[in-house]
């Protein structure tokens, strides 16, 4: 039915993660997930706020769209890492006066949770994208070889991976990129789900 070939499909895209990073000493515990139950929407609204000062002193618009409260099975630590850096990373490459827009939605056909980073940033050749993604290097729209700081975009779409998600990025029509991550809404059967999921 429906929803084992949607635990089937956050399984697979798990055990592929897995089996690509076999050979990565630094990986520890990012192989496995410790689901619990958190609402996404305070989590994303939390890292967002952290970053408000910033947006200030850049004179920088900053548009938070999220619902009221959206229930999730999923890592805290490891989302709420993703959604950070991917915040990070628009505010590095966004000039000031310009704008930035951080949305959360339920896609309700495919009974995922979609979060999507846009900025004002450089947008970026077809050929670039996966160099972006690199896990070996910091990786800089602008200058190749510029330090960013917290975890690179391949860790970041590796621990989305590990969920059964995806991380992809497009180009926006006017400027800039959107980053868009998407994540099953619940575990899989038969996964434990702690109640409660605390925000780091």
């Amino acid at each position: 039915d429906a929803t084992a070939r949607r635990d089937l499909r956050t399984v697979l895209r798990s055990l592929r993660c897995m089996a690509d990073r076999l050979d990565d000493p630094e990986l520890g515990p990012r192989l496995s997930v410790r689901y619990a139950k958190v609402d996404l929407a305070h989590l994303v609204k939390s890292c967002c706020a952290a970053f408000s000062s910033v947006a200030e002193e850049r004179n920088l618009s900053f548009e938070v769209d999220a619902p009221q409260r959206l229930l999730a099975e999923l890592e805290v630590d490891k989302i709420q890492g993703v959604v950070a850096n991917l915040v990070f990373n628009g505010f590095k490459h966004t000039p000031p006066r310009s704008h930035m827009r951080c949305v959360l939605r339920h896609d309700s056909d495919s009974d995922e949770v979609v979060i999507r980073v846009s900025d004002g940033g450089p947008s970026l050749p077809p050929n670039r994208v996966e160099a972006l993604f690199s896990r070996t290097r910091f990786f800089d729209r602008v200058s190749v070889g510029a330090q960013a700081l917290g975890m690179s975009l391949g860790t970041s779409r590796d621990l989305a991976a590990l969920h059964g998600g995806t991380l992809c990025l497009q180009n926006n029509d006017d400027v800039g990129v959107t980053f868009e991550l998407r994540l099953p809404r619940q575990a899989p059967g038969g996964v434990r789900v702690a109640r409660r999921g605390v925000l780091v």
